[in-house]
C-alpha cells in the first residue's frame, strides 16, 4: 500500500490499533520505520505478526508492508508473577525433604510443572523457614532480657549453660546505634573441669 506523505501513511498504522513502534533502520532504498504487535508487551518474546513503512528516498512516498507472518501473541504465554497455590504446596513438600531449590526446581521440571524463577522460590522458600523456624534475626533488646533471665537462676543440671555476666558497652557519644553486648556463658561443672583444678592448685601454690 503506498501513501503519497508521512502523515497519511502513520494515520493509517494508528487507525488498525494494533500496533506500536519497535525500531527504525536506513537503507540505500530510504528508512524503514518498524512496528510490533501491541498485544505483547515490549520486553520478551514478540508475535511473529509486524508491520513497517518505508519512507523512500527518491520521492515522498511511503509504502506500507507486512509480514506474511500470521498473529502468533494469543499463544504466548506470560510468566506469573506469583508461584500458583497448588505449586507451592508441592514446593513445601519438596522443601521439607531438604531439598536444595536448584533440585527443587528439576524436581517440577520432572512433574511438567513450569517452575518459578530461582528468585521467586528462594522468596517463598524464605518464607516457609520463617513460618516454620521463626524470625531469623533478634533484637538487641530481646538479647539483654534473655541475658537478665537466664542470669537470675543457675540452672541445676551440671551441664546446663547460665549467664554469668553481661554488659552493654555504648561508645563515647553514647550514641545507641554504636553500642555492642557481651555475654559470658558458663556451666557448673565448669569448676570440676582438671585444667581448671590445675590451674587453681597452681595458682594456690604460688602464693
Amino acid at each position: 500500500m503506498v501513501f503519497i506523505n508521512t502523515e497519511e501513511a502513520e494515520e493509517a498504522v494508528i487507525k488498525e490499533d494494533q500496533w506500536s513502534y519497535h525500531y527504525t533502520n536506513t537503507i540505500a532504498a530510504g528508512k524503514k520505520k518498524f512496528f510490533r504487535c501491541n498485544k505483547v508487551k515490549a520486553r520478551g518474546k514478540q508475535c511473529d505478526a509486524g508491520i513497517y513503512l518505508l519512507f523512500e528516498s527518491t520521492n515522498d512516498n511511503v509504502v506500507l508492508f507486512r509480514s506474511t507472518s500470521d498473529h502468533t501473541h494469543d499463544n504466548i504465554g506470560e510468566k506469573p508473577s506469583r508461584i500458583p497455590t497448588e505449586v507451592k504446596t508441592i514446593i513445601q513438600e519438596l522443601f521439607e525433604l531438604k531439598l536444595k531449590p536448584k533440585v527443587i526446581i528439576e524436581v517440577l521440571h520432572e512433574r511438567g510443572i513450569t517452575p518459578s524463577s530461582i528468585h521467586q522460590l528462594n522468596n517463598f522458600l524464605r518464607t516457609i523457614k520463617s513460618t516454620k523456624l521463626g524470625p531469623t534475626s533478634i533484637s538487641l533488646g530481646e538479647i539483654e532480657q534473655w541475658c537478665l533471665e537466664s542470669s537470675q537462676s543457675i540452672p541445676e543440671s551440671d551441664d546446663a549453660p547460665f549467664v554469668a555476666s553481661y554488659q552493654i558497652i555504648y561508645d563515647d557519644d553514647g550514641d545507641i546505634n554504636e553500642r555492642s553486648f557481651v555475654f559470658l556463658l558458663q556451666q557448673k561443672d565448669f569448676y570440676k573441669l582438671p585444667r581448671y583444678q590445675k590451674k587453681t592448685m597452681l595458682t594456690q601454690h604460688i602464693q
